[in-house]
């Protein structure tokens, strides 16, 4: 008799499930329609708690009728993490969806971020083994990669003159075969301060140029960027170019304003790629190792920044999203976060290492999201981002198909970078079951975030 009795014990639990999710179903609840009442408008944003919203780490369940408790789980790491009602935590989470390779029409990525801070400490490498250990300092090679031609190549740089003297900054293109290169988009800028050096390179990087393009003989050094960095000063570079064959980019810091040759490039010393290993006490400020023990001992064994080049930056997920019912039972509500990373490699180290751009800096991610079901007399929906950590500047871009949405979080541009603890909305409009939003965000760079995509329904 157990099996039955457990049958029917199943079955009225499910009933009393189905009755309690239809009680309040027909209109949104007190705590939802204050949620709506304060979203801002698109590209504007308000402070989490002006909305109703409390981000905690750790299982905690408020009672219906109190704030909205965003619940990351404990030492939550890179891993996919679903958290449905079920367990306990409000609204329902889906975080770190997986990200699948979009070709598109650019295809790499180069980057060149590692060590951030140019220092006359920082370790080096001969370019050439035999020639010895050069010994620690700041001129040299801080990125190296072999790349194809045709496609158009996109270039983030980011370093720190930390010297005491002016140096120069360059990225030098070195072609296999005789070929021509232009330069099809390009934002530079140059501050003490980084994020302002970040955003105005971002700014500048969106507007589409024409430059000349240049006959370059196969081995000859075609410089695409001079910077000249004085002391103090942070350079950032967003880059767009094609070549019309393969050849070799570098990333260099010279003494010299004058550019160097493929001989020099390589005969000069590389920049030590660093582990946060090697400088943990860094990394106790970002990660607490007793909060997040998994995600403290994986990344003390990556690379600080990342370096090299990253072939597919376009990345999408997949994700759905289903409310049958204004009942908050049904979780109308929903939260949602791409995965933290994209692959790639570093020819500098060892003949070849993977790494991280944990940033996705210079990348362009984000994710479908299919609506399949949408609470009775739903007209819109809005998808709002939320800032989880220090400010954030980038872009985002977000469509139904019928219409898109574009908004940018940079210094002097709307309402600027988007602060910490802070939701802003991307998307309002029109919404249909059955129907598909896609969202794409780039990130400037001198800015680690978490971002989380809010999904709410509208009456």
């Amino acid at each position: 008799m157990k099996k039955p009795i457990l049958a029917l014990a199943l079955a009225a639990g499910l009933l009393g499930s189905s009755l309690a999710a239809q009680e309040g179903a027909a209109s949104p609840s007190e705590r939802l329609r204050k949620l709506i009442q304060g979203l801002p408008a698109v590209g504007q944003q308000v402070e989490t708690t002006k909305l109703g919203i409390r981000m905690t780490v750790g299982n905690h369940s408020p009672k219906p009728g109190e704030v909205y408790e965003f619940a990351a789980p404990s030492d939550l790491d890179h891993h996919q993490t679903d958290l449905p009602p079920l367990q306990g935590r409000f609204p329902d989470l889906h975080l770190n969806i997986p990200l699948k390779v979009v070709p598109g029409s650019v295809n790499y990525l180069f980057l060149s971020d590692q060590p951030e801070e140019i220092r006359d400490d920082r370790k080096r490498v001969p370019a050439k083994p035999e020639q010895g250990d050069p010994g620690p300092g700041a001129v040299g090679v801080y990125a190296r990669s072999p790349l194809p031609g045709a496609a158009p190549i996109r270039v983030l740089m980011d370093h720190t003159n930390g010297t005491k003297r002016p140096l120069v900054m360059w990225l030098v293109w070195v072609p296999e075969k005789d070929s021509f290169v232009s330069v099809r988009k390009r934002g530079e800028s140059k501050d003490k301060n980084s994020v302002k050096a970040g955003g105005e390179a971002f700014v500048g990087f969106s507007k589409t140029i024409f430059e000349p393009r240049a006959y370059v003989q196969a081995g000859a050094s075609q410089p695409l960027v001079r910077m000249p960095l004085t002391p103090g000063v942070t350079g950032v570079v967003h880059l767009e170019y094609t070549a019309t064959d393969k050849g070799e980019l570098f990333a260099a810091v010279t003494e010299e304003d004058q550019v160097p040759t493929l001989a020099e490039l390589q005969d000069m010393p590389v920049l030590h790629s660093i582990v946060w290993e090697e400088e943990i006490e860094r990394l106790d400020k970002f990660i607490d190792p007793e909060k997040n023990p998994t995600r403290f001992h994986r990344i003390k064994k990556a690379f600080q920044h990342a370096r090299g080049h990253f072939q597919f930056p376009e990345r999408v997920g997949h994700a759905s999203y289903s409310a049958p019912s204004w009942s908050e039972k049904s979780w109308p509500v929903q939260v949602y976060s791409v995965f933290e990373s994209t692959p790639g490699v570093d020819v500098t180290v060892d003949g070849g290492a993977t790494t991280d751009n944990r940033g996705k800096y210079g990348a362009r991610t984000g994710f479908e999201l299919e609506l399949k079901e949408l609470p009775p007399g739903c007209k819109e929906v809005a998808l709002v981002v939320i800032n989880r950590s220090s400010p954030y500047g980038g872009r985002h871009w977000i469509s139904n198909g019928r219409r898109a949405s574009e908004v940018i979080h940079a210094p002097g541009v709307g309402s600027g970078l988007l602060g910490n603890k802070a939701v802003s909305t991307l998307w309002r409009g029109p919404a249909r079951r059955g129907d598909k939003l896609t969202m794409w965000q780039e990130p400037m760079a001198n800015g680690s975030v978490q971002l989380w995509y809010m999904v709410v329904p509208i009456p």
